[in-house]
C-alpha cells in the first residue's frame, strides 16, 4: 500500500468520524491526510473550535507543521494558532502569532468573518493583559514568562482552568497598574465589540476579563454587567467554573458596596454551584462568607472560622443525619474519644456550643 492509498484511507476515516458526530477523530485523520482544507474546516468546530475541547495539544501539532505561507492564506488559523499556545499555557508565543494574523488580514474586506476575527485578537489580548496584573505587591515585575512557568507546573493539556484561577481578583485588590488594567478593559471592550454574538466561548473569556478588570478599577456597574453576561452564557456553553467566579466577583463588588446581605447571598450561589469543585479559587467564597457573616452575625466579631479537616467534615456530615458519638466511632472505625476531641475542635473552629448550632453553622458556610 503506497502514500495514496494510505491517505485516502485516512480521508475515508476522517468524513466517518464526522459524520457520527467525532470531530476531533476526524480532525486527526484530515492532518494524517494532509487535507489543509478539511484540517482547517475541522478545527473550527462549528462555533466551539477543537482547541477549546480539549485537542489543544493536537491542535499546535499540526499549525507547527505548516508553513508561514500555508497559514497566510488562511489567517484564522494564526488566530487559532494563538489561542491554542494560550490554552496549552504558552503566553510567551502568542503576541508574535496575532500579528501575524493581522498582518495576514490587512487589505481583506472586513466581513462578519474577519470582524470576528479581529474580536478574538482583542480577546487574546485582554488575556496575556490580564495575566500582567498582580495582588502581590512585593514581587517582582510581572511578565508572561512567570505567568507561563505557573501554568506549566499541572500535566493537564488545558490549562483553562489555571488560566482563571491566574486572573481571579482578590476582594481587596488594590487599584495600582491602571496601565495594564486599562489595557484589558480596551481589549475586552473591543473583543465583545466585534465577536460575533454566537461566538460564546471568545464572549464570555472576554466578558470575565472585563468583569476582573473593571472590578479592580472600581467601575463596579460596569464589572456586574460584564459578570452577568457571562453567567448567561456559561448557562449555554456550560462553563461552570467560570459562571462560580463571576458570581464570586458580584459577591465581592457587593460585599465593597456594604452590602452585605446581597453578598452573603451571592457567596453561597458560588458554593452551591461550585460543589464538589476543586479549582482553589473556590475558597475566595467561604472565605468572604466568613467575612460578611462575622458583620451580618454580631455575635461573630472578631472570630475567624478555621477551615475543618477533611476528618472533621466527615464528622460533622453524621452528626447532621443524627448519629450518636458512639455510632460515628464504630463508623469510621474511631476511638469514642477521637469522636469527642472532633466534636470539639468542631464547635471551637464553627463558634458554637452545641450539634444544632453546628449543623446551622456549617450549612450556612456550605461545609454540608
Amino acid at each position: 500500500m503506497d502514500g495514496s492509498d494510505i491517505s485516502e484511507l485516512h480521508q475515508y476515516a476522517s468524513f466517518w468520524y464526522e459524520n457520527h458526530g467525532f470531530e476531533i477523530d476526524a480532525f486527526h485523520h484530515a492532518v494524517a491526510a494532509r487535507d489543509i482544507d478539511r484540517s482547517s474546516r475541522l478545527l473550527k468546530g462549528g462555533g466551539m473550535p477543537l482547541h477549546l475541547r480539549g485537542a489543544a495539544g493536537m491542535t499546535l501539532d499540526w499549525l507547527e507543521s505548516l508553513s508561514a505561507k500555508e497559514l497566510d492564506t488562511r489567517p484564522e488559523l494564526w488566530v487559532f494558532y494563538g489561542s491554542a499556545l494560550l490554552i496549552a499555557g504558552k503566553p510567551t508565543g502568542v503576541e508574535r502569532k496575532l500579528r501575524a494574523a493581522e498582518a495576514a488580514l490587512e487589505g481583506v474586506e472586513q466581513d462578519a468573518g474577519v470582524m470576528d476575527l479581529i474580536g478574538w485578537i482583542a480577546a487574546t489580548r485582554a488575556t496575556l493583559a490580564s495575566l500582567l496584573l498582580t495582588d502581590n505587591r512585593d514581587a517582582i515585575e510581572p511578565n508572561l514568562y512567570e505567568a507561563e512557568a505557573a501554568l506549566q507546573v499541572s500535566e493537564t493539556e488545558d490549562k483553562t482552568e489555571e488560566l482563571v484561577g491566574l486572573i481571579t481578583p482578590a476582594w481587596n485588590a488594590g487599584k495600582s497598574e491602571p496601565d495594564r488594567i486599562d489595557e484589558v478593559i480596551v481589549q475586552s471592550r473591543l473583543a465583545l465589540a466585534y465577536l460575533r454574538p454566537d461566538h460564546l466561548p471568545a464572549r464570555t473569556a472576554a466578558a470575565w476579563m472585563l468583569g476582573v478588570a473593571c472590578q479592580r478599577r472600581g467601575d463596579y456597574a460596569e464589572a456586574c454587567e460584564a459578570y452577568n453576561e457571562v453567567i448567561a452564557n456559561c448557562r449555554i456553553i456550560d462553563h461552570q467554573l467560570m459562571a462560580v467566579m463571576a458570581i464570586i466577583g458580584i459577591a465581592q463588588i457587593r460585599e465593597a458596596e456594604g452590602r452585605h446581605d446581597l453578598a452573603a447571598e451571592r457567596y453561597r450561589k458560588a458554593l452551591r454551584l461550585a460543589e464538589g469543585m476543586p479549582h482553589p479559587a473556590i475558597q475566595e467564597a467561604r472565605m468572604g462568607l466568613e467575612r460578611v457573616s462575622r458583620i451580618l452575625e454580631p455575635g461573630m466579631k472578631g472570630s475567624r472560622i478555621e477551615l475543618l479537616t477533611q476528618r472533621e467534615i466527615e464528622v460533622l456530615q453524621l452528626i447532621a443525619r443524627g448519629l450518636s458519638n458512639r455510632e460515628i466511632a464504630d463508623k469510621l472505625f474511631l476511638a469514642l474519644d477521637t469522636v469527642k476531641g472532633h466534636n470539639r475542635r468542631i464547635f471551637e473552629k464553627l463558634h458554637v456550643q452545641r450539634r444544632t448550632e453546628a449543623i446551622a453553622r456549617a450549612r450556612d458556610l456550605h461545609l454540608i
